[in-house]
């Protein structure tokens, strides 16, 4: 939902080795050693990423941005970062959409990883990507508490707004994340702070279909029918998930019908929301 997530892997050319011919039969073009190199990497086969390192192997970059020590980060693959930086690899180079080896470590859960770069001064915890998503934004969002409970200690901001204005909490509720809500609650996050659309962390988990955490933020509080700078109610984002919407007309929400109208594609859409409701078919209507 909030993080464009690169799945392309390094680019692996199969080509022989030698292009002269050889006088031993050869079914299969073994591959180079660049490729070699890049399982390495990923394996965490220090002794092979010894053997085929050079600087210039090392320091390339892939279609997504990465170098090596970057996937290696993103591995929780600590002996061979630990190699590579000291070789002169730089770790402070982003990728293209501007994560850092502790973005991507947060991101994954690499606790270990976190650390060791906090500790050799090379990762702020405050630093932003291209959408102002900072390490805590990806910890939380991908509930790893153990990362984000070691980031709040070292002091990072629970309340940090992105570029649209998103706190973490809007990543933890639209993600599903209850514990790490839970938590964030227990530390004072305030659960209703909109962003810069005037979207409250509900109207995420409302999109999302999470009705266990809708449950838990209204009974923290939380109001249901908060409105958005368009004017759209948490239930409109919801649009997708009849058993949110019956739920909250439960509650005595009221369908906002000007709102619903807005796009033609809407009309009827919660009456069939409720015919579908018992088989749990989803209906879409995107806003």
């Amino acid at each position: 939902m909030w993080r464009k997530v690169a799945d392309s892997q390094r680019a692996v050319t199969i080509m022989k080795e030698n292009s002269k011919p050889s006088n031993s039969l050869r079914l299969f073009p073994s591959p180079p050693s660049s490729a070699l190199f890049d399982k390495a990497v990923l394996s965490g086969d220090l002794a092979t990423v010894k053997n085929l390192f050079t600087p210039q192997r090392a320091r390339k970059i892939d279609m997504d941005g990465r170098s090596a020590i970057q996937h290696a980060c993103r591995a929780s693959r600590l002996n061979v970062a630990q190699f590579l930086h000291a070789q002169g690899i730089p770790l402070d180079l982003p990728d293209n959409e501007g994560n850092l080896p502790i973005h991507d470590a947060c991101f994954e859960g690499r606790l270990d990883i976190a650390q060791w770069l906090h500790v050799i001064g090379l990762a702020r915890l405050d630093v932003p990507n291209n959408d102002g998503n900072l390490p805590i934004h990806f910890a939380v969002g991908e509930g790893h508490l153990h990362v984000a409970q070691w980031l709040q200690v070292q002091g990072a901001d629970l309340e940090a707004p992105n570029n649209d204005g998103n706190r973490p909490i809007h990543f933890a509720v639209g993600e599903g994340q209850l514990a790490m809500a839970e938590w964030m609650r227990s530390h004072g996050v305030a659960l209703d702070a909109p962003n810069n659309f005037g979207n409250e962390p509900l109207h995420f988990a409302c999109g999302e279909g999470h009705l266990d955490i809708i449950k838990w933020m209204h009974a923290e509080g939380v109001s249901l029918s908060g409105m958005n700078d368009n004017g759209h109610q948490p239930i409109d984002f919801a649009r997708a998930h009849a058993p949110v919407v019956q739920w909250m007309q439960a509650q005595g929400v009221a369908i906002n019908m000007e709102a619903m109208m807005e796009d033609g594609k809407c009309k009827g859409l919660y009456v069939n929301a409720m015919q579908h409701a018992s088989s749990n078919k989803q209906v879409s209507c995107e806003i």
